[in-house]
């Protein structure tokens, strides 16, 4: 006999924790299935009694009046895996760690700390980052990095070349490191090569960031004055492409270099209906080289690496601070259970996350035009943000690393990225790791 609970309310992942913590083996779903008249998505929740708690009943007992539970007799189904099957995956319980003091953000651990003590009931220790070197990582099979003050050297800094190892080993035994905002960019920064993923900071060369703007050659002008001459324009080749036309330049009617409107989505623009917002943009996205290529002194063939970087510095200055967006989850990644196929995220830092396989992309931004569902967006944001990633999943050895391109769990405002989090910690243990010995 087995019981079977609904993994998609967000209740759920409450009750979840405390059956974890009881000692109550639970199995995760993989699959969608029927059972005795009733489907359930992937991530829905089982109960075996064969091998499980003598006082099963007594913990059950408790749970039964803020969750239904389907009890069922078989385990046959009429569509989907058989509960006895392999694709049900039995869960770990998490002993978390959560890194605290300088120079982690006081706020953001704040916002951790309420969704884990106020809302799951998760027990859970706080570890001073200063003393990470000398923590028994051995008591803990989750540990989660909150934003920095200060950047990734000061993380790099508090953690020291030894912990830094230790965390290294601690991975690649088994464990689930959770990055989040300058979390994430301590975990995928290109020195440790713990992950493939980068943040685009660190692969503008590999992967030069789009640039929807106005013309390179006026945001030089709008700089600081330099004296470099004329630059005349290129002469055209002759041959059949003289026949074009060249598309008009919508930039030439504007005020100012300053005079450019922000980016409005679809849900969002009938509000600013009537609203001077600035000359819109228009085009579309270029290539940083091609978009550089006017800003360029006389004699030079083509933009170096000093030039893009210098580009994507002046791009991270657009980045949103607050924005809502839209990102789409992946269907067969199980940090999107119980979450719709789209989730809203806040969103409010400087850079993208930038992955490809063997890393599981979770979550990724929409398309510039589906982009923005409330909050300023430049387009030059819009444009080094779309279809970068906000959440990852990357095996390192029998471990993994979870990361989050901004913070899931922002003043606990929204729920959908917290879920996020919620399963990362919950289900992360069970369903991305491998163990040799039990914990």
């Amino acid at each position: 006999m087995s019981l079977i609970i609904d993994g998609d309310p967000d209740e759920n992942s409450r009750v979840l924790a405390e059956l974890l913590q009881s000692g109550v083996t639970v199995r995760a779903a993989r699959k969608p299935f029927t059972v005795e008249g009733r489907s359930y998505a992937a991530g829905a929740l089982v109960i075996r009694r064969e091998g499980n708690l003598p006082d099963l009943d007594a913990v059950l007992a408790k749970l039964r009046n803020r969750t239904p539970m389907q009890a069922v007799g078989t385990s046959r189904v009429e569509a989907g895996p058989d509960l006895g099957g392999s694709e049900f995956d039995v869960l770990v319980a998490p002993r978390v760690g959560v890194l605290a003091g300088m120079p982690i953000s006081s706020d953001d651990y704040g916002h951790i700390w309420h969704l884990f003590d106020q809302e799951l009931g998760l027990r859970f220790s706080s570890l001073d980052a200063g003393r990470f070197a000398r923590v028994d990582l051995s008591r803990y099979n989750v540990l989660v990095f909150p934003p920095v003050m200060g950047g990734v050297g000061m993380y790099r800094q508090a953690l020291g070349q030894g912990g830094l190892q230790r965390l290294r080993q601690w991975i690649e035994a088994g464990g689930t490191a959770i990055g989040l905002d300058g979390g994430a960019r301590l975990l995928a920064d290109s020195t440790l090569t713990l992950t493939a993923s980068r943040f685009r900071e660190q692969a503008v060369e590999l992967h030069p960031s789009p640039v929807w703007s106005i013309p390179a050659a006026m945001v030089e002008q709008a700089g600081r004055p330099a004296a470099t001459g004329l630059r005349a324009a290129p002469t055209p080749k002759p041959g059949p492409e003289m026949a074009a036309a060249p598309t008009p330049d919508p930039t030439g009617r504007r005020a100012s270099p300053y005079d450019v409107a922000p980016l409005l989505g679809p849900g969002a623009a009938p509000f600013a209906a009537g609203v001077d917002q600035g000359t819109a943009l228009g085009g579309a996205p270029k290539r940083m080289d091609e978009w550089l290529q006017d800003s360029l002194a006389a004699g030079r063939k083509g933009p170096e690496a000093e030039d893009r970087a210098r580009a994507d510095e002046r791009l991270r200055r657009f980045m949103p601070q607050g924005a809502l967006l839209r990102a789409q989850l992946d269907p067969e990644e199980w940090l999107g259970y119980g979450l719709d196929s789209e989730i809203t995220v806040w969103f409010g830092a400087d850079d993208a996350l930038l992955a490809a396989p063997p890393a599981a992309v979770a979550a990724r931004f929409a398309d510039i035009d589906r982009l923005h569902l409330g909050g300023l967006l430049w387009p030059e944001g819009a444009a080094r943000l779309a279809h970068t990633a906000y959440a990852t999943r990357e095996n390192v050895g029998r471990g993994q690393v979870i990361l989050f391109a901004g913070p899931p769990a922002w003043r606990r405002w929204m729920r959908d990225s917290e879920r996020l989090l919620v399963n990362a910690v919950l289900l992360g243990p069970g369903l991305g790791t491998r163990w040799s010995t039990a914990w």
